[in-house]
């Protein structure tokens, strides 16, 4: 018995889906843009006299929107 631990969904900017979970193992994936995470900010202060740090705050940037994402697949 096999037990899938992941699904494969593409999607374009139309909506239009394609599952690719079953026949996953059929493609050789060569690039994938657009799913980095977004940029952020980790702000931190140096305890006095001490090891270690404490958070200020933190700040993540929009990510880029879906349809800017792109994957090169073949099969």
């Amino acid at each position: 018995m096999h037990t899938m631990f992941f699904s494969l969904i593409l999607e374009n900017s139309a909506g239009d889906q394609l599952d690719m979970t079953a026949t996953a193992n059929q493609y050789m994936t060569s690039k994938i843009e657009g799913l980095s995470p977004p940029p952020g900010t980790i702000s931190t202060s140096s305890y006095a006299g001490m090891d270690g740090s404490y958070l200020n705050n933190a700040f993540i940037e929009k990510g880029e929107s879906p349809d800017k994402s792109a994957c090169t697949c073949f099969g």
